[in-house]
């Protein structure tokens, strides 16, 4: 994000006027230009309302700000803002420091990086950044843990974890959407090819080997476990299949139904299917809409490789997902209720989580349940419900959480680039609202800045929406406006939703 912007800072709202048009001014107080510099205050121009990615922050609130010189305007929004706190720590030259690592999490845009290494008290022992200044679509931890598949447009880029290196970075074709490390050396990597004409699936292939699909069909959702895969197909996502990648076996695992003999306003559909770390079984829920009554749920754990049914439970909720915490534990989470953590073997309920805690996705250290809350990486305890923070990341969007299958010594690096361009230190002649950005490339004088203001487009300058803008969802707290322009903005690794009755 610091790429495709002109200007940054860290400051506080100060005030907001309308300037008709469904546009208002915001005043800010700066404590701290990151990039470029206006003066301690600046005066920002934005869209009134929050579903146009308008400011949503209230008076005396702070954020990190990127801004886009418009012309005689400095245009931001909340589409393009981060929380303050994980920016201060990202320009900390301390944040990073040699540990042991647990828990990675990666994804999003932001002040520069897309992968975090946190030990268990939440400490950042290392960061890898993306020079490219793009979205990463998918990411897979390889086997052991010291190295990392990601996904970008076009790009596959093998990195160590220990160092945060690329070691290498190969082109794909843009119909490549998904990835999976099946090796500890990344040597063996699958991908999965989307047909664009339908959003769906049709093939899986060796990345040394594209051209040769090992199965191909019609999928909606796909995982790769073990020598199978998993994928469910019909419109209604209606069947789960596992395939095998290395014969013509095709088998089906379930077919949702309804047996109640109640009139159902959609047809069941089997939804968010997950896999076992262990990798030996598979859970997914089947919702059911009655015509008259409230819906309500199925959990279903089976086995894969002999497709065996070996438990299943109803639950009174409209569920969303089950997915596994560990080979002990799932947690489910419903449409208006609380998240419940099940047992795997008989799925009776362990425990119920608060209701903001439906982002805990992987078991922690001491119990606790881990996840992304926003740009915070945030411990929840199923025993108390007590919600923790245990570390904030400078990014918009982080779409993967995950544990280590073994602590991982991690050595940081020297300091990027792109981390050292946006490191300030305070200049005393200045006072301390106006620190001195000390990258070259961003040492702007406030005449330099204003002679840019008054370019016209396309002699540097970029328009407002030039460019991807991240979800601003998972960062500040938005009202049901901001929640309908964030809708459209993710990962891609996020599940299409099946159809749920108006």
């Amino acid at each position: 994000m610091i790429d495709r912007h002109d200007a940054a800072f860290l400051g506080s709202v100060a005030g907001v006027r309308s300037a008709g048009m469904n546009r208002r001014i915001w005043t800010f107080d700066v404590q701290r230009w990151v990039k470029g510099d206006l003066g301690p205050t600046v005066e920002v121009a934005t869209a009134a309302s929050g579903s146009s990615c308008g400011f949503e922050l209230r008076h005396g609130e702070e954020a990190a700000i990127f801004l886009t010189l418009e012309r005689d305007t400095v245009e931001g929004g909340l589409c393009s803002t981060l929380d303050a706190d994980a920016v201060r720590a990202h320009l900390d030259p301390r944040r990073v420091r040699e540990g042991t690592a647990t828990t990675v999490v990666a994804g999003g845009e932001g002040a520069g990086a897309h992968l975090w290494l946190f030990d268990d008290r939440g400490r950042l022992v290392g960061s890898g950044d993306d020079p490219r200044g793009d979205w990463l679509m998918d990411f897979s931890v390889c086997p052991g843990g010291k190295r990392a598949v990601e996904l970008w447009e076009r790009t596959v880029v093998i990195r160590d974890l220990a160092t945060q290196r690329r070691l290498r970075v190969l082109r794909v074709p843009a119909d490549v959407g998904r990835v999976w490390c099946r090796d500890a050396k990344a040597m063996a990597v699958l991908v999965a090819r989307q047909d664009h004409s339908t959003g769906g699936w049709r093939s899986i292939a060796r990345l040394d080997q594209l051209d040769r699909s090992l199965v191909s069909g019609d999928f909606v959702e796909v995982e790769v476990v073990g020598k199978y895969l998993l994928a469910t197909v019909g419109i209604d996502n209606t069947r789960l299949r596992r395939l095998s990648l290395g014969t013509d076996e095709d088998a089906l695992l379930h077919q949702a139904a309804d047996d109640s003999g109640a009139e159902l306003t959609v047809p069941p559909g089997i939804e968010g299917f997950a896999a076992s770390p262990a990798g030996d079984r598979v859970a997914f829920e089947v919702t059911r809409y009655p015509e008259a009554g409230q819906p309500s749920s199925e959990v279903f754990v089976r086995d894969i490789s002999g497709g065996a049914l070996l438990t299943t439970a109803p639950l009174r909720s409209e569920g969303s997902a089950v997915q596994w915490l560990d080979d002990q534990r799932l947690l489910f989470t419903s449409y208006g209720d609380p998240p419940v953590v099940l047992d795997a073997g008989d799925l009776d309920p362990l425990a119920e989580l608060p209701a903001e805690a439906g982002w805990a996705t992987v078991a922690g250290a001491d119990g606790a349940l881990l996840g992304m809350d926003g740009p915070r990486l945030s411990a929840v305890d199923p025993a108390t419900g007590s919600v923790s923070v245990l570390a904030t990341v400078p990014t918009q969007f982080a779409g993967w959480v995950e544990r280590l299958p073994q602590p991982l010594r991690v050595v940081p690096p020297p300091r990027s680039r792109a981390a050292a361009s946006m490191t300030t230190s305070a200049d005393p002649s200045a006072g301390s609202n106006t620190p001195k950005a000390i990258g070259p490339e961003h040492r702007r004088s406030r005449d330099a800045v204003a002679q840019t203001l008054a370019k016209p487009p396309g002699l540097g300058t970029r328009r407002s929406n030039e460019g991807r803008e991240a979800p601003a969802l998972l960062v500040l707290s938005l009202g049901a406006a901001g929640l309908l322009a964030a809708m459209g903005f993710g990962a891609r690794r996020v599940r299409r939703s099946r159809r749920r009755p108006a």
